[in-house]
């Protein structure tokens, strides 16, 4: 019986944390699964109830990328595995691209009407401004369409992320880790990012890759947005929204 077992295997932090997950893990495994013999069997470490893995193989099984959950084991500590061969990866550019190929399917009909607005670390006034500001643009006839929905991440729900980020033409959040759900989204996406203090890279670097449009925002000293800035770079965002 032949084993494979991905980099960073041991690391519960990779599994639990859904920023790290997207970036780390997933692409790999995706690379693996392209790559080894089907008889090869996947070592997942022991995970607590806090984990976002095994709704994803199932999208996998949907997809006919693996035809059940019978490849995967959960790693024992106290158990002795021998192998063949032990395969590795690391996480290039194409590897991500590969995912989200197979996260959005056959999706080019799909109505994507939504400005969608994360709420998790976003301030009720930061909100309402973002609401109002948007509201009072008059869009052309061909985008009056687009309306906002609001999503706030309470539990885990994939079917839902699923649906709500691959009708969003503009994304709107702060650093959270539910945005590495844009690995969801389609092409031509805009993702606007609020940056308070600590600026990240993590999401940058996700739509750099996947060729999304990458907007950044930064609040004032208050740390609340800025409304005129923020109009301004709605102005540029819906200028260029079909580039």
């Amino acid at each position: 019986m032949l084993y494979m077992m991905l980099q960073l295997i041991l690391s519960q932090y990779h599994f639990t944390n859904e920023t790290s997950f997207v970036r780390q893990i997933l692409p790999r495994l995706i690379r693996l699964l392209a790559l080894v013999p089907r008889t090869s069997l996947i070592l997942l470490p022991y995970l607590n109830s806090k984990v976002f893995i095994y709704p994803y193989i199932d999208i996998f099984i949907v997809r006919g990328i693996i035809p059940d959950r019978k490849r995967f084991l959960e790693y024992n500590s106290n158990q002795i595995y021998h192998t063949n061969i032990l395969y590795s990866t690391s996480s290039p550019r194409s590897d991500l691209i590969l995912l989200n190929k197979i996260l959005i399917g056959n999706k080019s009909s799909i109505r994507r009407d939504l400005i969608l607005i994360i709420r998790n670390n976003l301030d009720d006034y930061s909100y309402n401004e973002i609401v109002q500001t948007i509201n009072q643009f008059e869009l052309p006839e061909d985008y009056s369409y687009l309306r906002i929905q609001e999503y706030r991440e309470d539990f885990y729900n994939l079917t839902q992320i699923q649906d709500l980020f691959q009708r969003a033409r503009i994304i709107i959040s702060m650093p959270t880790d539910i945005l590495s759900h844009i690995v969801w989204c389609l092409p031509r996406t805009h993702i606007i990012e609020i940056i308070d203090k600590k600026i990240t890279t993590d999401f940058y670097e996700i739509s750099l890759q996947l060729g999304f449009h990458y907007w950044l925002v930064k609040t004032t000293k208050t740390n609340f947005i800025d409304g005129i800035d923020f109009r301004n770079l709605m102005m540029q965002v819906l200028i260029n929204i079909d580039a």
